[in-house]
């Protein structure tokens, strides 16, 4: 029967660390409390699982239940096969549980341990267990060629799980001749060890076969398990295998010899007796048992009146308790007649003997295709016995189904293992009893069932009212109470459960009134499917559904239902709850009065409480204890004012949902979406907002934020005051902040303690206006963003792009004004100005900036007359600049200067490379200076060539430097003379 498929999405996070990605094929393996998924391999492309990435994957497998552990590994291949991973976070897309699983370490042969293969439990597991690490010590043989290159690989396997295959690699040079090489794997505790399974892939070009002496495990709980081998792993060599079973050898920890047992199956000789299935075979013993081993070794085997033999390694499995034989159920004539089974411990040489004389058949004989056998030879062996199994469908819409629904019991000596229930193709229908015949050897006293169906078929969802099985040997009866629906779509989702009998009598009967009291809350009502089940002395009523009118459960609204069960005894407590669908389907349940029939006592359960996944501790369902008096569940509301002041700032205002929770001394509100007509939380602007809650007594604190949605999401809250309307008390919370993650701290919400006073929140602004002069230097304007950070004695203002109306700012010898809002900042101190560097010609001569207070009416004079370039001066494009009393030219006026140039009346004095020049005066140089005109013949022979530039002031001029880059055709160049002229002064100066 094919397992119900469902898909999986997969977050893996590969960490930020150095080399963390991976281009190796990787898979994980999920567990939950219904099995595992099997291999799920991850469909990574090339740019996936890189560094710092989360990368998001759908898988389908089976449906596992609640995950609690996972296997994520690779293949190693690759070149940067070595993965580091953070963490992967599984969704069930079905339902939509998540489960996460951290690992923040590497997967990689050459770091951490060594492994490419982690297990790692779920954060919120259930049933958490701390991972176990083995240290596995391999021995390879000491004969001549016993090393291999080949991928070597190992599961450990216990009474409590296995590791699962795990390749074994932390060294190029593992596995040679005479050598051990130690590994750790890390996976949860499997247990007892029973036995391993080791082998390689013979994938080795060179050095393919291997020679294992022995393997030594080392626990951390129960010490040290050796496996003793001293076998050939070589197709071409002893008995050519590449994989085998070894158990732990006499006197290690599991203290389990190896033994092989033979298994004879005589097939009946009546017509139709064989079978083409895939036969298989649990062998049980007192110690342990062998698991499912499928029985196939011949084409022919299965033939109508012929008798075929099985070998089966194994642990000692001490005396045998029981086999468990079927098939299933593949292919043409599957049907199955059995005589008999022998089974023989070939190291003992004891024999046991199972008859059987049964179909192993859907259609006939009980439609079982499993059964299990015991022996009728053994000292030990256990009598059989039928269970007749009545299995009653609750009478609700819908409760019927048209699934395969199947059963195990439990009992204090064992299970029958997997029951197919059919008997008629209209089994399951609603209201109706449907009985079945399980044949097993007597489990003794039943402690659970398993039930539960396959999900195929139109409307597979199923109500199970409840499961009696009788034994018709003992004729003892045991009652399994449910209530509940196996339905993906319904309840919890699930489709299989666990039940325990009740301690109730099978017969005989109560009913109980059961009065559901809503409580009288905004809200409080729901369209939900509510549930109940009530707990007593003698046992419990199973899950009941509450549902007897279309307007059940509103506010302030007393139900009252009927439900029939067994007797109950004194009423401990009931577990109620709802499936949270439904248009608001929180639910504030006040409290809940059930009174028997049988002798009128009347139960309360006080409860006063949401269930709802968004309100109080989220939850939707609880378990409430009975009380013998009635009491007030839920205190009176009260209203509260809440008056929310936004600041008189620039970009105060906000577009984001605000929320708010408030704290007394009595509880608090839950978070409350501030919500109401009109443009909300503008600046300078008082907002008005009201609930109800319970009394909170003296309110202590306030939780207040938003979502950062929308645009313009910060927010300046200056103050909140929220008054209780019930009282006239009010409370006040002074803010002056900003809720913004690119302002102040980076806060979107904030807590503040209550004051009894009013005060001001938020000290008023200042408008400081700004001036920046810019150098008349040639190249001295930006197309750069320019920002300015103001620092005084109360403060700084913040980076401020400075921008305004005009297009072309900071132009060379311009003169541009900005102006912005800030909190008084006192006295300024310093300024820190500069650009981002981005834009053509983004290089900026600042000559100085002015800076305005406007409430004081003061000036501030910063002082540069430097670059911010890159190219330029000290190549910073962002400076700090100390504030000036008095005014000052940052960039002194400019002086031109006209350059003579001779070139000497000599044969070949002309050139053709490009020259430049650099002037040198008693106040500085001019930096270098090429000489270019338009005119093409520059520096001809016995020519006067004339440039010009212009420099700060020089003073007297004491030499110049003059050369050229040797470039072009005829590059020498005879220099008669030049003659340098300050045009400010008319002065020339010589060099000759």
């Amino acid at each position: 029967m094919a397992e119900e498929t469902i898909v999986y999405k997969v977050a893996i996070t590969t960490g930020d660390v150095k080399g963390a990605g991976t281009n190796a094929n990787v898979f994980v393996i999920l567990f939950g409390d219904k099995g595992d998924t099997g291999k799920l391999e991850i469909p990574a492309k090339k740019e996936d699982l890189e560094r710092g990435r989360t990368d998001v994957f759908t898988v389908k497998g089976k449906d596992v239940g609640t995950l609690n552990k996972i296997r994520v590994g690779h293949n190693g291949k690759g070149m940067g096969a070595g993965w580091f991973l953070d963490k992967i976070l599984v969704t069930n897309i079905q339902n939509n549980s998540e489960a996460l699983f951290p690992c923040n370490r590497w997967l990689d042969k050459s770091q951490d341990d060594g492994q490419i293969v982690r297990e790692i439990v779920a954060t919120e597991a259930k049933h958490k267990t701390q991972l176990s690490t083995y240290k596995v010590n391999i021995y390879t043989g000491d004969v001549s060629g016993g090393g291999t290159t080949s991928s070597v690989f190992m599961n450990i396997i216990g009474d409590r799980g296995e590791t699962g295959e795990r390749v074994l690699n932390n060294s190029k040079s593992n596995f040679q001749q005479g050598k051990v090489d130690v590994f750790f794997v890390e996976a949860e505790d499997v247990g007892v060890i029973k036995s391993i399974r080791i082998g390689h892939d013979n994938s080795s070009w060179f050095s393919k076969g291997w020679n294992l002496n022995k393997v030594v495990i080392k626990t951390e709980k129960r010490g040290e398990y050796l496996f003793t081998c001293n076998q050939w792993f070589d197709a071409k060599k002893g008995d050519g295998k590449l994989v085998r079973d070894l158990v732990p050898s006499e006197g290690s920890q599991a203290d389990a010899l190896a033994s092989t047992y033979t298994v004879t199956i005589k097939t009946g000789d009546v017509k139709g007796a064989g079978t083409k299935a895939n036969v298989f075979i649990t062998i049980v013993g007192e110690k342990f048992d062998t698991g499912i081993k499928e029985l196939d070794n011949s084409r022919n085997n299965f033939e109508k009146g012929k008798t075929d033999s099985f070998t089966i390694d194994s642990v000692e499995l001490g005396d045998i308790r029981k086999i468990t034989l079927g098939h299933d159920n593949r292919g043409y004539g599957a049907d199955w007649f059995v005589d008999w089974v022998i089974l023989k411990n070939d190291r003992t040489g004891k024999e046991w003997k199972f008859p059987c004389n049964k179909w192993f058949s859907k259609d006939m004989d009980g439609q079982q295709l499993v059964r299990d056998l015991v022996s009728g030879d053994s000292a030990i062996a256990t009598p059989m016995t039928t269970y007749r199994v009545a299995v009653k469908t609750g009478n609700i819409r819908g409760a019927g189904t048209d699934a395969n629904v199947y059963c195990i019991l439990f009992g204090e000596n064992g299970d029958t293992g997997r029951c197919s229930l059919e008997s008629s193709r209209d089994n399951f229908e609603k209201g109706r009893t449907d009985y079945f015949g399980i044949d097993n050897m007597d489990i003794g006293e039943l402690v659970k069932i398993e039930i539960g169906h396959d999900g195929k078929g139109f409307g597979a969802g199923w109500f199970l009212d409840n499961v009696v099985v009788k034994n018709e040997k003992t004729t003892k009866e045991w009652k399994f109470p449910c209530g509940r629906w196996l339905d993906t779509k319904e309840d919890d989702g699930q489709i299989v459960r666990q039940l325990e009998p009740s301690s109730a009598e099978v017969t005989g009967g109560s009913s109980y009134q059961v009065m559901v009291i809503t409580g009288d809350r905004r809200g409080a009502g729901t369209d939900a499917n509510v549930f109940i089940e009530i707990y007593g002395s003698k046992g419990r009523s199973g899950q009941k559904p509450l549902n007897n009118n279309v307007n059940n459960f509103e506010r302030a609204q007393a139900d009252n239902f009927l439900i029939e069960c067994a007797d109950l005894g004194d009423l401990q407590k009931i577990r109620i709850g709802h499936d949270g669908t439904g248009f608001g389907s929180g639910w504030f349940l006040d409290k809940v009065v059930i009174t028997s029939s049988a002798n009128q006592k009347e139960s309360y359960f006080l409860c006063g409480k949401w269930l709802d996944k968004h309100e109080d501790d989220k939850q939707i369902v609880r378990e409430i204890p009975a009380s013998n008096a009635d009491g007030v569940c839920t205190v009176p509301l009260v209203k509260y004012k809440v008056d929310v002041t936004t600041g008189d700032r620039r970009g105060a205002g906000t577009d984001a949902n605000v929320f708010v929770q408030v704290y007394g001394e009595n509880g608090d509100s839950g978070e409350r979406k501030l919500e109401g007509s009109g443009n909300l939380f503008e600046r300078a602007q008082t907002d008005n907002f009201g609930f109800e809650c319970v009394d909170l007594g003296e309110i202590k604190k306030l939780r207040i934020g938003h979502d950062n949605s929308g645009f313009g999401a910060a927010w300046f809250l200056d103050k909140v005051v929220i008054t209780n309307e019930k009282t006239g008390k009010q409370y006040f919370f002074l803010s002056g902040k900003w809720f913004a993650k690119n302002e102040d701290d980076g806060q979107i919400v904030r807590e503040m303690p209550a004051q009894n006073a009013d005060g001001v929140a938020s000290v008023p602004l200042n408008k400081y206006k700004i001036t920046v002069f810019t150098a008349d230097r040639r190249g001295a304007g930006t197309d750069a963003n320019v920002y300015l950070t103001l620092f005084g004695t109360a403060g700084d203002s913040g980076k401020r792009k400075l921008e305004n109306s005009q297009r072309n700012l900071f132009e060379r010898g311009a003169r541009d004004e900005f102006g912005f809002e800030a909190v008084d900042l006192g006295e300024i101190e310093r300024i820190i100005i500069g650009h981002d560097g981005k834009g053509f010609g983004a290089g900026w001569f600042l000559d100085k900036v002015v800076v305005k207070s406007e409430t004081l009416g003061k000036e501030y004079f910063f002082i540069c007359g430097r670059w911010l370039d890159k190219s330029e001066d000290d190549g910073q494009i962002e400076r700090e600049i100390k504030a000036q009393i008095q005014d000052g030219n940052g960039a002194p006026p400019l002086v031109g200067y006209k350059v003579e140039v001779v070139t000497a009346d000599r044969r070949g004095a002309g050139t053709d490379a490009n020259v430049f020049i650099q002037v040198y005066g008693k106040s500085g140089n001019s930096g270098e200076v090429k000489l270019s005109s338009a005119s093409k013949d520059t520096f001809e022979r016995a020519q006067t060539d004339v440039f010009g530039f212009e420099s700060e002031d020089l003073g007297d001029l004491t030499k110049i430097r003059i050369g050229h880059d040797n470039s072009g055709f005829s590059a020498a160049w005879l220099l008669d003379k030049v003659i340098v002229t300050n045009l400010k002064n008319n002065s020339k100066t010589f060099f000759l």
